[in-house]
């Protein structure tokens, strides 16, 4: 399994004349695929490449790079993955400081823009299509957790909710995504891409503020920036997604409550994990539930489900599966 950097976006600012002059010399090189968006303009020349350039009229005025790593390394970027190693972020960065600077006539270079959104991703391979939905069902019952919120609307949560996951940060810029690859896949009308990713899990864990950016990485250059993100992908996505989807495996709640009541012997410990996890669906929130049970040891209560590889967030009556594997032991 490969934690990979799966996009990067780099931004540069300009003034209203540059940017004019950058626009209509895209548009008339026949080389290019410029056309006219709601924010200005885009070029997909390079996107076989992996990467789009954008063009943003209006007051926010910049030019914007979104690069796909792994399409220049000849992969998909959907379910095969770069593998972001020394050597291949060496070779990477030497990629789009080229590439940056023939299509800018060298204008401009890597250094040039700054790093404004980074994603680090990864793909758990199930044996079954079906255990996808599960998970992504399950997930969907943990709602809150403390620090993030869901990132959609209600409505948008409610469409959505039988392929994705997703939750953003309510201050910290991180964002964090699980998903049915091969639905989202036919959705974007990915063509020849559905039954190669049908048993696929991906997670996508986004840092969208130069805050959250330099959590990890403060360099002086851009390059020397990526190159750190690339070291820390791991450690940016395990940091997340530990703090959003509880270690344990998932069980009905009834086999849940047989299994508290057959191995914690403390009788008030034991009260309050059962009362948690009649909390959690009642709330359809994990952080809604501890809440409301209003523990100063909360933290305790989550360790002991841990220790005993139990989740405290059920699967749903109607779901066809009575246990769900341990997400972090398939990791």
């Amino acid at each position: 399994m490969i934690y990979s950097v799966k996009t990067l976006e780099l931004s540069l600012k300009e003034c209203s004349m540059k940017l004019k002059e950058l626009i209509s010399k895209a548009r008339g090189n026949s080389k290019h695929s410029c056309h006219k968006t709601e924010f200005g303009f885009v070029d997909e020349s390079l996107a076989n490449s992996g990467i789009v350039v954008e063009y943003h009229c209006g007051n926010k005025r910049k030019i914007k790079l979104i690069v796909n790593p792994s399409m220049l390394f000849g992969y998909d970027g959907l379910s095969e993955f770069w593998n972001p190693k020394n050597k291949n972020v060496s070779k990477l960065l030497q990629k789009l400081d080229d590439i940056i600077e023939s299509y800018f006539d060298y204008e401009y270079g890597l250094n040039d823009f700054k790093l404004c959104e980074v994603c680090v991703s990864a793909n758990v391979k199930l044996d079954e299509r079906e255990l996808v939905h599960a998970y992504i069902s399950v997930f969907n019952n943990i709602g809150r957790v403390k620090g993030f919120k869901p990132k959609f609307t209600k409505v948008d949560n409610s469409r959505n909710k039988s392929i994705r996951f997703d939750l953003k940060g309510n201050s910290n810029g991180v964002e964090f995504s699980a998903f049915d690859l091969a639905a989202m896949s036919k959705l974007a009308g990915i063509k020849g891409m559905h039954e190669r990713v049908r048993e696929i899990l991906a997670f996508d864990v986004r840092l969208t503020t130069q805050s959250a950016i330099r959590n990890y990485a403060n360099q002086e250059t851009t390059a020397d920036n990526i190159a750190v993100l690339c070291e820390k992908c791991i450690e940016i996505f395990a940091g997340v997604i530990i703090q959003i989807i509880p270690y344990g495996c998932f069980y009905k709640k009834s086999q849940a409550v047989k299994i508290i009541e057959a191995n914690i012997k403390n009788n008030t410990l034991r009260r309050k994990m059962l009362r948690l996890l009649d909390l959690v669906p009642k709330k359809k929130s994990l952080l809604l539930a501890q809440k409301v049970l209003d523990d100063r040891n909360i933290e305790k209560i989550m360790a002991e489900f841990r220790k005993h590889n139990i989740s405290p967030v059920s699967i749903s009556k109607r779901q066809n599966v009575t246990c769900i594997e341990n997400l972090y032991e398939l990791m």
